[in-house]
């Protein structure tokens, strides 16, 4: 398994932050690095009032696609989604992601620490992860900072 966080602190607050999240509408927001592909479309089904088992349908901008599904939800403190049913290349170096979002309130910020958890098929597959987990360090990091942008402007309009 390769592992990794990326940290920041947002404006918004953890509940803005999850409606975001449930929103398929800002998943383009999603923009990729390098050979990390953007999102290009996002639809969900089988939402959930307690989130728990809602699955989201991924197209990337590359044409690949995946399934993310909410394995946990606690409100305004954690979220963490299941990625998996990868497209080629992917599905040939890699049997799934965990994703965790937690959210800690500070004063008039949120603290977010999004992890990801990637776990390969075998030994190609954890070296390819580990490049690949490079990439997409990057691609998280923007998109956090892109999420948090976007909606403060929203608010300030």
């Amino acid at each position: 398994m390769i592992k990794f966080t990326v940290a920041t602190t947002s404006p918004l607050s953890p509940h803005a932050l999850c409606e975001q999240i449930f929103d398929v509408s800002h998943w383009k927001s999603f923009a990729g690095y390098g050979p990390i592909p953007g999102i290009e479309n996002a639809r969900v089904d089988n939402l959930s009032e307690d989130k728990i088992g809602t699955r989201f349908h991924v197209k990337n901008t590359d044409e690949s696609t995946h399934i993310e599904t909410v394995i946990g939800f606690i409100p305004q403190k954690e979220l963490v989604l299941r990625m998996d049913n990868f497209s080629n290349p992917l599905n040939l170096i890699a049997s799934h992601f965990i994703e965790k979002w937690q959210f800690e309130t500070e004063r008039d910020q949120t603290k977010i620490e999004r992890s990801f958890e990637l776990y390969p098929l075998n030994f190609w597959g954890s070296i390819i992860l580990k490049i690949i987990s490079i990439f997409l360090k990057k691609a998280v990091r923007n998109h956090l900072e892109l999420m948090s942008l976007i909606r403060h402007l929203q608010k300030r309009t």
